[in-house]
């Protein structure tokens, strides 16, 4: 079973980088979740 724990990247146009990354992240299964200059994604559920 493939597991990614987290990712980061850092980019210098955070409309430009959601432009980019968006499509990615959604053929990844991810939901995007905006915050205060940051995004974050998520999917599937977590372990303890």
């Amino acid at each position: 079973m493939p597991l990614i724990d987290h990712i980061g990247i850092t980019v210098e146009d955070l409309a430009r980088g959601i432009a980019q990354f968006d499509p990615v992240m959604r053929a990844l299964g991810c939901t995007r979740q905006d915050a205060d200059g940051s995004v974050a994604g998520t999917a599937g559920t977590t372990r303890s």
